[in-house]
């Protein structure tokens, strides 16, 4: 009981203290989606949908759902480069952008700086009505957020529904290039989360890479007792009851596990009730919105007011 009393507490604070951000600086504020945010009922399948199709179509031996990612796409486009592409491209194109509600309300929100390591154009299209500059891989640099209008930036590139070609980095190879090479991508991270606030949704941290620019960031910050805000809504676990009579209960050892997970990266968990489709995350970034919009009035009419 004292372990979700405080999880309880610690939640309302830390959405106090979001809330309060996006209230204030919202235009500085990035905000990040993930896989969560493009895959799922009626969105495009997942990653490990993509690259078990890659295996089966390149002829990749002795694949299984443990397999490797990464290095099974990297066989995958040795094996043969032709059909890799095709594959890829088929995999997009068969699957219609839809409009997603909550995709929908993040563009709403007054943020200049989006950033989704999603291949799809579904963030895009949504931010169409605005002036938006869309930075895809190499074009993914810090300073252009200090030029004007909105910023989406795809660091993992991205794939146009209906195109006939994409430029993405999916396999172990083209991911070193960016993050240990090069370094283009790394740098990128790096600088974004040194100098902004951030939110996530839709975000697991289960990549490798992120997750080191984010260790790197963690120890910068200790070392310099500068300490940027980073946050990211996380669905609360439940488990399943033994029985058809019994009701679903807090899985307050996966809560805690989490916790320590994402704290050893910087990143203060909020916790929701994902029951409904995610209504509750939906319910907050609505309320952002009227925050922003009230504040933006109110500084309007304190302006006018002041002209008179």
């Amino acid at each position: 009981m004292t372990i979700l009393r405080n999880l309880l507490e610690q939640s309302r604070k830390r959405r106090t203290a979001l809330e309060a951000i996006m209230r204030s600086s919202p235009e500085k504020t990035v905000i990040f989606t993930g896989a969560g945010m493009s895959t799922g009922k009626e969105l495009y399948p997942g990653w490990g949908d993509l690259v078990a199709r890659l295996a089966i179509k390149c002829g990749v031996p002795n694949f299984t759902e443990d397999s490797d990612y990464l290095d099974t796409a990297d066989t995958a486009q040795r094996n043969d480069h032709v059909t890799y592409k095709q594959v890829i491209l088929d995999y997009f194109g068969s699957f219609k952008p839809i409009l997603q509600v909550s995709v929908s309300l993040l563009s709403d929100l007054k943020s200049r700086i989006y950033v989704t390591t999603n291949w799809d154009d579904s963030l895009a299209l949504q931010l169409m009505s605005r002036e938006v500059g869309v930075h895809i891989l190499d074009d993914c640099k810090v300073e252009n957020i200090t030029t004007s209008g909105t910023h989406l930036f795809h660091p993992h590139g991205k794939i146009n529904f209906g195109a006939a070609e994409f430029d993405i980095i999916l396999t172990r190879s083209e991911f070193n290039k960016y993050y240990r090479i090069n370094r283009k991508i790394y740098n990128f991270f790096y600088n974004l989360f040194l100098h902004h606030d951030v939110v996530f949704f839709g975000f697991s941290a289960s990549d490798e890479y992120i997750r080191e620019v984010l260790m790197d960031i963690k120890k910068h910050e200790k070392a310099s007792g500068v300490k940027r805000n980073r946050f990211l809504f996380m669905h609360l676990p439940v488990r399943l009851p033994k029985r058809a009579t019994q009701n679903y209960y807090l899985d307050l050892t996966k809560i805690e596990e989490r916790e320590n997970q994402f704290n050893e990266l910087g990143i203060q968990l909020v916790w929701y009730d994902s029951s409904q489709d995610h209504k509750e995350v939906t319910d907050i970034v609505s309320s952002w919105i009227l925050l922003q919009n009230k504040s933006q009035k109110d500084t309007s009419l304190g302006v006018n007011s002041g002209n008179v």
